[in-house]
């Protein structure tokens, strides 16, 4: 991190060898008991298929998936909370980082999976990247 929030881009091999672009960014969120903890949200993109995760404690991992639908559309499809962290605010920065991301793309969003679907009329401020 930069110190002004942004992530850092790295360049790794992927899936099969192939080249794909990975952006880290870490951000606080809230843990069992009123503590926080910080997480790494990680993005990969092969083809036409992407992935956010984060590392939230040693064998436990976050996820966020999503797929194009055309050039300018993506779709969230799924996303995964282990059980132990449910409730943390981990899924929702998960979906933070995708609105983001997109919104910077210049990309709209459907919020196929329940929980983004959720969030997205939850939070107003997310309309400008939700797909017609």
């Amino acid at each position: 991190m930069d110190g002004q929030g942004h992530g850092t881009m790295l360049s790794l091999y992927g899936w099969h060898g192939v080249l794909c672009t990975v952006l880290c960014a870490s951000r606080q969120v809230n843990a069992v008991m009123g503590n926080e903890m910080e997480i790494e949200i990680s993005h990969n993109l092969h083809g036409d298929r992407g992935r956010y995760w984060a590392q939230i404690a040693p064998g436990y991992e976050a996820e966020m998936t999503y797929h194009y639908r055309g050039p300018d559309v993506i779709v969230i499809d799924h996303t995964y909370v282990p059980p132990a962290y449910e409730g943390q605010g981990v899924g929702l920065e998960l979906v933070r980082r995708g609105v983001a991301d997109a919104r910077g793309k210049g990309l709209k969003i459907v919020p196929q999976c329940p929980f983004v679907a959720a969030l997205f009329r939850r939070y107003e401020e997310w309309k400008d990247v939700l797909a017609a």
